[in-house]
């Protein structure tokens, strides 16, 4: 096991991190096999997301302004709310204001871009999507 806070392997009997010092979250027992929202109680420390970084990438490229790649990573609320900043962007662009909606959309676009490339985004459920 490692650390949620360093990094670092820890002995999975530990309460501790002996590198960092704070406290790790317990393992599942019988006694406490599940969290408060239903999910096993250490199902989001290693897990990874069963959806494609590298097609998550290539989305979050190609069609990164329109949020399909929100949408394929289980997203679907900021998803949507980037497809429709787009296309707010595009009925906007007949009155001279579709920047102001397709502007945000493109660098919130390029960081989930940044964020597909190094490993760090999250799908619907949580999970990082790192496997390529």
């Amino acid at each position: 096991m490692f650390c949620i806070h360093c990094g670092k392997p820890v002995s999975d009997d530990a309460a501790t991190c002996p590198e960092c010092g704070k406290a790790l979250p317990a393992l599942a027992t019988p006694a406490n096999a599940r969290q408060a929202d239903g999910h096993p109680a250490n199902d989001r420390l290693d897990a990874a997301s069963p959806k494609s970084r590298a097609a998550l990438s290539l989305l979050a490229f190609i069609l990164g302004t329109l949020g399909i790649h929100r949408l394929y990573a289980g997203r679907m609320p900021s998803g949507s709310v980037m497809l429709a900043l787009f296309l707010l962007g595009c009925i906007g662009s007949f009155y001279g204001v579709g920047i102001f909606f397709v502007l945000p959309a493109n660098v919130w676009a390029l960081i989930d871009f940044i964020l597909a490339l190094i490993g760090r985004f999250k799908d619907g459920s949580g999970k990082l999507i790192k496997n390529w």
